[in-house]
């Protein structure tokens, strides 16, 4: 099984944030610098979790990023899906039906 390195950056931002929830959030800049990101890689993974209900906020007056919810309800699982999406992560190839 392999999980895209977004799944990994966007779980890592949310643990940044968690601690900050709920009245504080981050910049996007301040996120990525502090991963070593390039910012547009950031955002790209920001704006899924934002697409999904995971966080909220971003460019514009305020220019941060808090959860939208409770730390203790967000899962890896949620933060995948927010980033890959719903597609299968492993590919059967019915290597018993090749078999002797």
């Amino acid at each position: 099984m392999w999980i895209n390195k977004g799944v990994e950056w966007a779980a890592h931002a949310c643990a940044v944030m968690a601690p900050l929830w709920p009245d504080r959030g981050l910049a996007l800049s301040a996120m990525a610098e502090f991963h070593d990101l390039p910012e547009p890689y950031m955002a790209k993974q920001m704006r899924a979790l934002a697409r999904e209900g995971i966080i909220t906020g971003g460019r514009g007056r305020s220019g941060f990023h808090t959860l939208a919810r409770a730390p203790d309800e967000i899962t890896l699982l949620d933060i995948l899906l927010a980033v890959d999406g719903d597609k299968p992560m492993f590919r059967w190839t019915e290597i018993r039906q090749k078999g002797p």
